[in-house]
This record gives C-alpha cells, sequence and structure tokens, in this order.
C-alpha cells in the first residue's frame, strides 16, 4: 500500500470515527433531555393527583355557615356564658379557719355576696349597715358573706371587722367567683339558695358602689317578697 492510500485510509477512519462520536454525543444529550422531561411530567402528575385526592384539582369550596364545627364551637362558647351567671359551686377558707362551699347557700331565700377590700374606703364605710342588715333579716331567709382578695391586710382587715362588729362570714376570694366581681369594689350580687344571680330592682344583676343601709334594705326586701 502506498503512502497516499495509507493516509487515505486514516482520513476515512478519522472521518467514521468522528461521525461515530457525534452520533453518540447526540443521542446522549436527547436522552438526557427526555429524562429530564420525564421527571418534570411525573412532578406535574403526581402534584395533579395529590390535589385530586385532597379534593381540590381547580375547584372552589366555600365554608358552610351551618357547618358543625361552627356550631359546636359557637353552642360551647354560648354555654361557657351561661354557666358562668348560673349556679356556683365553691371551696374556700373563711377567717374563722372553717371550709366554706355552696352548701352555705341552701335554706337561705336570698344571699348577698358583698366583694369587698380591706384598703377600699367606701368598702369599709358601709360595712355597719351591711352587720345592721344581715342582724334584721337574717331570721327571714337572708345573709350575707364577705369576700375579699387581699391577703396580705390581716391586721388591717381585722381591725376593720372588730370595729365594724362584723358577724356575717368573711371568705378568701376563690376562682369560682371571679365571674361574679367587676373591675371596681365594692360590688355585690345576689344568689338564691341554688346559687342563681338574682336580679335586683333596675333589671341588674350586679351593685357597684356602696350604698346606704336604707338603700340595701329596698332592695333585699324585694328580694324576700318576690
Amino acid at each position: 500500500m502506498s503512502i497516499y492510500q495509507k493516509r487515505k485510509s486514516m482520513a476515512a477512519l478519522l472521518v467514521l470515527t468522528l461521525m461515530v462520536f457525534t452520533g453518540c454525543s447526540s443521542s446522549s444529550k436527547e436522552t438526557t433531555k427526555k429524562t429530564k422531561k420525564t421527571k418534570a411530567e411525573t412532578t406535574t402528575e403526581k402534584a395533579l393527583s395529590e390535589e385530586e385526592s385532597h379534593g381540590f384539582a381547580g375547584e372552589e369550596y366555600e365554608i358552610d355557615p351551618d357547618d358543625g364545627g361552627s356550631s359546636n364551637e359557637t353552642k360551647d362558647t354560648k354555654d361557657t356564658e351561661e354557666n358562668a351567671v348560673t349556679g356556683i359551686s365553691f371551696s374556700t377558707k373563711g377567717r374563722d379557719g372553717n371550709t366554706y362551699d355552696q352548701s352555705i347557700l341552701s335554706g337561705c331565700k336570698v344571699t348577698m355576696i358583698n366583694f369587698f377590700e380591706p384598703w377600699c374606703g367606701p368598702c369599709v364605710s358601709e360595712m355597719p349597715d351591711l352587720e345592721k342588715l344581715y342582724e334584721t333579716y337574717k331570721d327571714q331567709g337572708f345573709q350575707i358573706l364577705g369576700v375579699y382578695s387581699t391577703l396580705d391586710m390581716e391586721e388591717d382587715l381585722e381591725q376593720t371587722l372588730s370595729s365594724s362588729g362584723i358577724t356575717y362570714p368573711i371568705l378568701q376570694m376563690c376562682d369560682a367567683f371571679y365571674p361574679y366581681v367587676s373591675e371596681y369594689v365594692p360590688t355585690t350580687v345576689f344568689l338564691d339558695e341554688n346559687g342563681n344571680l338574682l336580679m335586683i330592682p333596675g333589671g341588674e344583676t350586679q351593685k357597684i358602689g356602696s350604698s346606704s343601709y336604707e338603700d340595701w334594705e329596698k332592695i333585699v326586701k324585694s328580694l324576700l317578697e318576690t
């Protein structure tokens, strides 16, 4: 074989090699592209499948106002509000060392609960009138419970109770009483023997502020006569 023929054969072999290489490279890129396309399609199909399984897939939904969850939540809130003002169950300590609970209400048609504090001037000033009211009507189905929360003024409280001649029970504040108080003292409420709030003249269930003996007597008389 001449040198010319050898060069021609080598050239042909080189061209054939380049064609094979180019073909493999082109085939590889196309396969990679198809693989990417296949993954994208798979991802899209998977997402659509998940949407359909959760009830979406482009559909619009409105929340039904009569749905059971919303209704139950409203009912629970209503029940809580009603329970806060109808009936009471409590247990707390009295200044006499005894434990008091709702059983003290039994047998009394009207129980007056006076929320006070020993540092409150109006609270302290009306206590002699409350004691008089208690002594006057305690044999007619009426009683008074004094309730306070400032436990670091025991000496001042003792002096107040002694000077006012208080004989009705004085109890420490407990969680069960909080639905009945206001942000002011004194605040007074009236309960029946089952622990239900009584409406006082004027359509209120709370009496905020101190009152004279005469004003308290009008309220007590009206409740006892109801």
